[in-house]
């Protein structure tokens, strides 16, 4: 038990890592480009989008297996996030910054229910207990240092190259998952 533990543990920690720079470019580019009045309109398009987001996850609930959830899930943060980035280099900042923030939103709340999903089925009512803390630690350390090293690349690296980093994390934690999920442990 101490091995799935520790592996989803450290899958915890880069999705929660992507999920802090993403979250932190998206306002960041917001803030820049945006009045503040605009700010209501994200908050309704995030509510629209979650409504459906949780319907077609509902669905794909039901069609796939939760380790195969979580394997899609992420793969399709990480390629929505690759899309925002082109949409952000081709010029057309404003319309990609809008939907950058609104998608930070719908990661977090996805990645979060496909990965707690698969947790909550993984382990028994007595186990959870003890264990649900020690998985959840991997996100503390992951939002500590994505919220603090975002605000130090930016200015080095510029903030669409940041983005590139919540992208290799979350591919890094597919690529833990699916080494992880590989194990007979896993069965």
């Amino acid at each position: 038990e101490s091995g799935r533990v520790f592996d989803l543990l450290s899958v915890q920690f880069f999705i929660g890592l992507a999920n802090a720079l993403v979250n932190i470019l998206a306002f960041t580019f917001f803030i820049y480009t945006f009045p503040v009045t605009t700010l209501p309109k994200v908050y309704l398009a995030m509510a629209g989008m979650l409504i459906l987001l949780n319907y077609v996850y509902e669905v794909l609930e039901h069609r796939f297996p939760p380790v195969q959830l979580l394997k899609y899930v992420i793969a399709f943060s990480g390629g929505l996030l690759i899309l925002l980035w082109l949409g952000l280099a081709s010029g057309n900042k404003e319309n990609f910054i809008f939907i950058l923030l609104v998608s930070s939103v719908l990661i977090y709340m996805v990645t979060g229910y496909a990965f707690w999903g698969l947790v909550s089925l993984m382990f028994n009512v007595r186990e959870s207990r003890r264990v649900f803390s020690i998985v959840g630690a991997g996100d503390i350390p992951a939002k500590l240092i994505g919220y603090v090293a975002a605000p130090l690349l930016i200015p080095v690296i510029g903030m669409s190259q940041v983005l590139w980093l919540a992208i290799v994390s979350l591919f890094l934690g597919l690529l833990f998952f699916h080494r992880a999920s590989q194990n007979s442990s896993w069965d």
